[in-house]
């Protein structure tokens, strides 16, 4: 019987078809990250994604879903990617149970040759210091209203504000419960451990802001000499917002006096408000009431709220990262509390108050926190 022997030649030819063959139906790929298609462009950009907790400690086994993909953190908490096109842009989410991410979700633009480093930050909602938050995006908008409603003098005429950073800004307001985890008594009035802390004078806000950022591994943004604060903008600890902050958070481009219902319907603000004609008096649980568009519940009623800046009467100049005047003689409160009247609540409302009393102290007044990515 005769057999058919291969030459060397034809083995060699033979293999050379059986490997381009396998490469064809795998796509002839060198990118692990794109198996189907082409090598990434040579002047692709990265994007590096570090998961860590408050501390700066990496999250283990947390994952990073990136475009539609789980990637596992490794030993330092990082996830690196590449970018297949340029530009790209990139959903990112991270996921552990038990844990809760700022910011649970976002997009990322990769350009040509960039290098960009995303911090997420996780925390575990048992964590006594564990706060809440949304992120809200930059943007331009009209401060204050042109309204001629009773107690909306303050805030005419109206301007420009353009906000150029996003930040985070608390869902609820400062409860009772996190003011003594942190400060390790009760405000100045006490109960109701998830209702707002109140009777807070403006240099108690600040002092609070400062330990809540020490306590969770954050640089504390003010530093305080006396009756004096000066507020270091490149910390990223917790803070108050400013007045354009607060309510560009607050309301958006909405014009109206609330964000739901239209002024003078008192039904309508009872479902988002706790006012002194619906609230006994006294202050209540915080998110009980509907949320605005953002999902920051109480922004009016329940307690007013400290902004960082200095009062002074509004003028109709634009306006971009504003902070208020460098002096004063009174901070800003935000929104209203559970003691104010039903036609005092506005979102764009502003009241001017001494940082530290010399009467009483402010029944209603109380915080909500902002911190930067």
């Amino acid at each position: 019987m005769q057999r058919n022997h291969l030459t060397t030649n034809q083995t060699l030819l033979f293999t050379l078809l059986l490997m381009c063959t396998g490469l064809y139906l795998t796509g002839c790929s060198s990118n692990p990250d794109d198996p189907g298609g082409n090598p990434p462009p040579t002047n692709a950009g990265t994007m590096v994604v570090k998961v860590l907790d408050y501390h700066g400690n990496p999250i283990s086994s947390a994952m990073v879903n990136i475009q539609g993909t789980d990637v596992s953190v490794d030993g330092n908490g990082l996830v690196t990617y590449q970018a297949k096109t340029v530009p790209e842009y990139v959903e990112v989410k991270v996921h552990k149970s038990g844990w809760m991410f700022t910011p649970d979700s976002l997009k990322n633009l990769i350009e040509a040759n960039d290098k960009d480093t995303i911090t997420i930050r996780g925390e575990q909602p048992s964590d006594p210091l564990f706060v809440d938050m949304v992120i809200v995006s930059a943007g331009t908008f009209i401060m204050g209203s042109d309204s001629t409603f009773d107690r909306t003098e303050n805030s005419r005429p109206t301007y420009e504000a353009t906000i150029t950073r996003a930040y985070y800004i608390g869902k609820f307001e400062v409860t009772e419960k996190l003011w003594r985890a942190v400060m390790g008594s009760d405000s100045k009035s006490t109960g109701c451990d998830n209702c707002p802390a109140v009777g807070v004078t403006y240099m108690d806000a600040i002092t609070f802001c400062n330990e809540l950022s020490r306590k969770k591994g954050l640089e504390p943004p003010y530093t305080i000499s006396g009756p004096y604060v000066s507020w270091n903008d490149a910390a990223d600890g917790f803070r108050l917002p400013t007045d354009c902050e607060w309510e560009f958070a607050a309301k958006g481009n909405l014009t109206t006096a609330w964000y739901r219902g239209s002024y003078g319907d008192w039904a309508e603000l009872n479902k988002i408000s706790w006012t002194g004609d619906n609230s006994g008096n006294t202050k209540h649980e915080v998110g009980l009431l509907e949320p605005n568009a953002r999902g920051m519940f109480d922004v009016l009623g329940n307690a007013d709220e400290w902004a960082w800046d200095w009062y002074a009467d509004p003028n109709s100049d634009a306006k971009t990262d504003y902070k208020g005047p460098s002096s004063g003689e009174r901070r800003i409160l935000k929104g209203a509390s559970f003691l104010t009247g039903q036609g005092g609540h506005f979102l764009y409302k502003r009241t001017g108050t001494p940082p530290v009393p010399t009467n009483s102290i402010l029944p209603g007044a109380g915080l909500r926190l902002i911190r930067r990515p």
